[in-house]
């Protein structure tokens, strides 16, 4: 029976793959270079210069900070035959060639004891060397004079300097001269005041230092500065 011409088929139904296409990777977008039109672009030649001159300037700078030296310089002004007290000096550091270097005090050298001004120093002015003198080399006498209240300035204080002036007394006008300088660029040693009946300063010794030249006019200063009132002018400040 089985085998009969009558038998019926089965159908045949299309095989069907189950096999999986394998996974498409996609690919890496391509490594962007430095193109040539960017290497060519000014402003990163101009940043690039700048680096390094900033560089270099400040590699120069801290170069330089240690070629400097530490200097006496004045704290303000100092007349001839003041004496160099520490308050008026302090240090700075500056900058000094090898040939320079020699002339001026330098802060590892103490102010000899005693030390004045040989001449008269601005405030700011380096501390040359050749300023440096002693009181018994500059000044040889101390002329006390005695100034009326309003014969010398309020402030006048040791170690500025002075022009004496001698004018007459009031009521001794004359038709001479009204007033006649006895003695020029001379420095305040010292000062001190009188108070009259009221407190007020009547009157004001000044001391002042003569050098050697000056002193050899005493005579003649004495002569003038009895004949009328003394009246100091101070120089620069």
């Amino acid at each position: 029976m089985n085998g009969g011409p009558n038998r019926r088929r089965r159908p045949q139904w299309p095989v069907v793959s189950h096999t999986l296409s394998p996974t498409t990777v996609p690919e890496s977008p391509p490594t962007r270079r430095l193109t040539s039109s960017r290497a060519r672009d000014p402003r990163l030649w101009i940043g690039l210069a700048l680096v390094a001159i900033a560089t270099i300037t400040g590699a120069r700078l801290l170069a330089s900070a240690d070629d400097t030296e530490g200097v006496w310089i004045a704290t303000r002004d100092l007349a001839a035959g003041s004496r160099l007290a520490a308050e008026d000096l302090r240090v700075e550091q500056v900058r000094l060639s090898e040939r320079s270097a020699d002339r001026y005090l330098l802060a590892e050298e103490s102010i000899p004891a005693g030390a004045v001004a040989a001449r008269d120093v601005a405030a700011g002015e380096l501390l040359h060397r050749s300023v440096l003198g002693s009181s018994a080399g500059l000044r040889s006498l101390e002329l006390p004079v005695v100034v009326g209240a309003s014969g010398a300035p309020e402030d006048l204080r040791t170690g500025q300097t002075v022009d004496a002036w001698v004018v007459p007394r009031e009521g001794d006008l004359t038709d001479g001269p009204s007033a006649t300088r006895v003695l020029v660029g001379v420095p305040v040693v010292r000062t001190a005041h009188d108070s009259g009946p009221l407190g007020e300063a009547a009157t004001r010794q000044v001391v002042l230092g003569l050098d050697r030249r000056a002193a050899r006019n005493l005579e003649s200063v004495l002569a003038e500065v009895a004949t009328g009132d003394v009246v100091l002018i101070r120089r620069g400040g």
